[in-house]
């Protein structure tokens, strides 16, 4: 992959045409294109172990970032910054990796609020039913050793200290993400099935609706286990894959409350940054270090709301609010 035909200018769409309400709108938008080959994770020249391939998505992300900031001021005003750090597909993969690292690239003393953005990078462990694809274990694995990946997080290599690979897989990585962020993975995730049943179209057969079912209910296991203060999850039973760069933006909903949509879920992340609320589902527990002093006078009252959305209809890609 290079970036040597790429045009001058790109059309943007989505999270990057804010609407008029959003807490975005004026906001500075900037679009880190991918052409690194390794999820913006990798750190490693070209060598005869790379087959003469740069694997530089951490280095990009880190000159791209060290560039806003001595170029663009980004975290050099007096007022506080908020920063929305994230990316679709594998630029989700590489946003997760980076996202607790960021404030070590940003100037010490600045008053930054960070939150991520997560469209997609939530891949499921299952056996592929295709001999052509490897599996995304295998990729993980291949990911690892090959491009030098190092932001993998002292906490999940104690876990998983011979297992590695998993710190670098949103199954199990963004459980020890400490930053706030909003997680969007769609239960039937059209890349994960095109790749494990080696076809465009969606599952017909038995054994490729089971495998949608299975990945179905282990990402809604996952994003239920993610359901701590600060972490907000949009969850939609479409067959879909990382949207949030067109209009689905502001159309796909759930049926939890057929309201929010996912760039509404993303202001209501936002909001709680914005002003400290406490933002949980049910009852709240050992949550202090997510909120604001003052909130803890009155936990019971109307700063709680809803952080994470759900389709729970059944059957294939069931939902009729995918825009």
């Amino acid at each position: 992959m290079s970036s040597a035909d790429w045009p001058a200018e790109v059309s943007l769409g989505g999270i990057f045409q804010p609407e008029e309400n959003s807490s975005l709108v004026n906001a500075s938008l900037v679009y880190g294109a991918y052409c690194t080959s390794d999820a913006h994770m990798g750190d490693r020249g070209a060598e005869d172990g790379t087959f003469g391939w740069h694997f530089r998505g951490a280095s990009v992300v880190r000159a791209l970032l060290l560039d806003l900031v001595e170029t663009h001021g980004l975290a050099r005003s007096e007022l506080a910054t908020t920063l929305v750090f994230g990316g679709a597909s594998a630029g989700a993969r590489g946003a997760m990796i980076h996202l607790d690292y960021v404030r070590r690239i940003l100037p010490a003393k600045a008053d930054v609020r960070l939150f991520g953005f997560l469209d997609s990078p939530l891949w499921i462990d299952l056996p592929p039913l295709t001999p052509q694809f490897p599996g995304f274990q295998e990729v993980t694995k291949g990911v690892l050793n090959l491009a030098n990946v190092t932001h993998l997080d002292t906490g999940c290599e104690g876990v998983y200290p011979e297992e590695r690979w998993k710190c670098i897989f949103a199954e199990f990585r963004l459980a020890f993400l400490q930053t706030q962020f909003l997680l969007v993975a769609s239960q039937y995730d059209s890349y994960q099935l095109r790749m494990n049943t080696g076809k465009e179209t969606p599952p017909t057969s038995a054994a490729e609706l089971d495998l949608a079912a299975h990945l179905a209910s282990s990402t809604l296991q996952v994003a239920h286990s993610l359901e701590t203060p600060g972490r907000f999850i949009f969850c939609p039973a479409c067959f879909n894959h990382a949207v949030s760069e067109d209009d689905r933006f502001t159309r796909i909903k759930t049926d939890s409350d057929n309201v929010t949509t996912m760039s509404k879920s993303l202001e209501i992340g936002l909001k709680s940054l914005f002003e400290n609320i406490l933002v949980c589902n049910g009852r709240c527990l050992n949550v202090s270090h997510f909120i604001h002093p003052k909130m803890l006078q009155n936990q019971e009252n109307e700063n709680h709301f809803i952080s994470s959305w759900y389709d729970t209809c059944d059957g294939f890609a069931c939902s009729s609010l995918c825009g």
